[in-house]
C-alpha cells in the first residue's frame, strides 16, 4: 500500500491533475506489481510562491509547472524497482502528450 503525495502549483485543470495521478499510479502497478485498486494519493495545490525548486546545476530550467512527488512504501521494495519507477511514469500518454516527469530524491527512495 504505497502512499503517494503530489504537490503542484495551483491552476491545473482536473484533466491535468488526473493525468499526473494516473501516470504515477500506473507506474506503481507496473513496477511494484500492486493491485489496481490499491490507490492512496494526496494531491495538494499551492500558490506559486509556496513551491521553491531552484536550479541545482543539473543543466535544465525548472518551470512553474513543477510537480513534486513523494512515494512512501513499506520495506521490501528493491532499489532497482525504486529507480525504475520514474522512467515508468514518464512514458507517453495515449493522447500523445508526455506524462509529468517525477524526480526522485534520495529521501523518497
Amino acid at each position: 500500500m504505497p502512499l503517494v503525495r503530489i504537490d503542484m502549483n495551483r491552476g491545473r485543470s482536473r484533466e491535468e491533475i488526473k493525468a499526473v495521478t494516473d501516470a504515477v499510479h500506473q507506474s506503481l502497478v507496473e513496477v511494484f506489481k500492486i493491485p489496481e485498486r490499491d490507490r492512496f494519493q494526496l494531491v495538494t495545490q499551492h500558490d506559486a510562491d509556496e513551491i521553491i525548486a531552484q536550479d541545482a546545476g543539473l543543466g535544465f530550467e525548472r518551470t512553474p509547472g513543477a510537480v513534486m512527488i513523494q512515494i512512501f512504501t513499506q520495506h521490501g521494495r528493491s532499489t532497482e524497482d525504486k529507480q525504475h519507477l520514474p522512467s515508468a511514469a514518464r512514458r507517453p500518454c495515449a493522447s500523445g502528450r508526455r506524462r509529468p516527469r517525477p524526480r526522485p530524491t534520495r529521501s523518497s527512495l
